[in-house]
């Protein structure tokens, strides 16, 4: 199984190493291709109107978990899918929304929520803790997004204190687009040379902004490790 195929063998979901001890069984290889076209064609559908964006994406989110259609990282996939499908809708402007901390912190309800779609139909409990999921998320991002702000500015005076070179104040905005980055990478985006870009991020350094990620060689890369804390604690 190469990444990005359909599976080749019939997967299920559950604890057990068994199929008939399995609790939900997707469709069979054979028909995943012929389930996963049948989807895209729903999203895709030129008439859309009719459902309001977050119930299509409610939806679409339970159909491609419940076709399970590769043999790992149905999970992942089926995450972005929500970003990217809310954002081609035009829901979102950027794909911001990161489902996966709500959902990890409440798998179980997820998953029961999925099952009893299954089998009971049960799409009202299952559409309520989407709508919430999404809602909570919101609401997290624009904390993250608050404090990532705060950050910047912080790190902007703390660089303007540290030296008069203008590609510090460049390179501040840089580490919240790119929080890990070699020294070409930094000297292609001020537009200077290596040794400049090199001098602006010992500075930075010494200011405590960033640090050598260790073992990196040709090239060494360097990360911005507050800008890292705010995104991975969020």
């Amino acid at each position: 199984m190469r990444p990005g195929e359909f599976k080749h063998d019939q997967n299920w979901i559950g604890t057990t190493n068994k199929i008939s001890d399995a609790r939900f069984i997707p469709p069979p290889a054979a028909e995943a291709q012929e389930a996963m076209g049948q989807l895209e064609k729903y999203i895709q559908r030129e008439t859309r109107e009719d459902t309001p964006v977050l119930l299509d994406s409610a939806l679409i989110h339970y159909q491609f978990e419940a076709i399970h259609p590769f043999s790992d990282g149905n999970g992942r996939v089926g995450r972005m899918l929500i970003t990217l499908h809310l954002t081609e809708r035009g829901a979102l402007k950027a794909p911001l929304l990161y489902m996966s901390p709500y959902l990890e912190a409440h798998k179980q309800t997820y998953i029961d929520l999925m099952y009893s779609v299954s089998k009971f139909g049960n799409w009202i409990e299952w559409v309520d803790f989407y709508l919430t999921a999404v809602l909570e998320t919101c609401k997290e991002t624009v904390r993250t997004a608050d404090r990532l702000s705060e950050l910047r500015d912080q790190t902007k005076e703390k660089l303007r204190a540290s030296g008069r070179s203008a590609g510090l104040l460049l390179l501040a905005d840089y580490i919240f687009l790119h929080p890990v980055f070699s020294i070409p990478q930094l000297a292609e985006y001020l537009s200077v040379t290596y040794r400049s870009a090199q001098a602006n991020i010992e500075v930075a350094m010494e200011a405590g902004v960033l640090r050598l990620v260790p073992k990196t060689t040709q090239p060494k890369y360097y990360v911005a490790p507050q800008v890292m804390k705010v995104i991975f604690e969020s």
